[in-house]
């Protein structure tokens, strides 16, 4: 277990972060990136266990992706990671990070914790954020193949969220941060709606599901992903830079994934899905995704 102890994981009486150590990471390539997942839309990998059925409203974390963007400029959504309870419709009990271009949500990057209609859904729209993103300021030309926006020198871009439940007293958009390529995206559009309703409780059997949303395969995946890595705690501005492994400025081209278990905060480091050809997880925790229709691409890799 990692050194530091977390005030909300003492009062709900478990213990999420369940790291011990660091280990082999399995078969490596010299520059930690030999290939990527391929999805199609309707494509995802995804795996189950104790490590997210103790996750719950009170854990903080740091989830983060590498992402290729191969959608055109369309309507939909696009989802990234998924977590939640797959015995209801596909928003009961869940935890969601995509992309959304469709209604009023136009050009969206979207975090959320969602039961039914009940959500905390915190929304930053990518346009508002050009300087950091590189997408342009018009809302109607959104992040797609065809605006890909600031990505490092293989077209990916490294997003990552934060969520830090000492931030708000209830379940609050405020809880969330989003970052590209390692800059902060600031203050968000908070969309909740009646949050006290939502639930994800510890012991809820759920799926962690990467390239689509749980239930179906909808609001599917269409790219790459890779280097995907949750960690059981809120990451600093600074470790977030470290998961980039390059200059921080906005539009710098230099990041490349690294070894995740030489980073500062390695002992937090709970998930880790390289897609090195296999679904491993090299957390050392052996969470090892199951495959519906994900491939390897070893041309296209962050």
């Amino acid at each position: 277990m990692g050194t530091t102890i977390n005030r909300q994981q003492i009062l709900s009486r478990k213990v999420w972060s369940i790291h011990d150590g660091v280990g082999n990471a399995g078969a490596t390539c010299t520059d930690y990136n030999c290939a990527s997942l391929l999805l199609g839309g309707t494509d995802y990998a995804e795996a189950t266990g104790t490590l997210w059925n103790n996750l719950d409203l009170t854990d903080p974390w740091t989830m983060s992706v590498w992402v290729k963007v191969d959608w055109t400029q369309s309507s939909g959504s696009r989802t990234f990671i998924n977590i939640g309870d797959d015995t209801g419709a596909w928003n009961d009990n869940i935890f969601r990070l995509y992309f959304s271009n469709g209604g009023t949500n136009l050009n969206r990057l979207i975090a959320e914790y969602r039961t039914g209609s009940a959500r905390c859904q915190p929304l930053w729209a990518l346009h508002s954020f050009n300087a950091t993103c590189g997408l342009g300021s018009n809302n109607a030309v959104g992040w797609s193949s065809a605006n890909r926006g600031y990505t490092n020198a293989n077209d990916f871009t490294l997003i990552t969220v934060t969520y830090d439940p000492s931030l708000s007293a209830s379940l609050e958009h405020v809880r969330f941060k989003m970052y590209w390529n390692g800059n902060d995206l600031g203050g968000a559009y908070p969309n909740d709606f009646n949050p006290a309703s939502v639930t994800f409780p510890t012991g809820l059997a759920k799926k962690f599901r990467i390239g689509a949303n749980i239930v179906t395969n909808t609001a599917g995946m269409e790219g790459n992903l890779d280097e995907v890595s949750v960690f059981s705690g809120v990451l600093t501005p600074t470790e977030i830079l470290e998961i980039w492994n390059g200059t921080q400025t906005p539009g710098s081209t230099d990041g490349t994934p690294d070894n995740l278990l030489s980073h500062s905060r390695a002992g937090d480091l709970v998930a880790w899905y390289r897609g090195e050809n296999n679904l491993l997880d090299s957390s050392t925790n052996s969470n090892t995704l199951t495959s519906n229709g994900t491939t390897f691409d070893t041309t296209n890799k962050a």
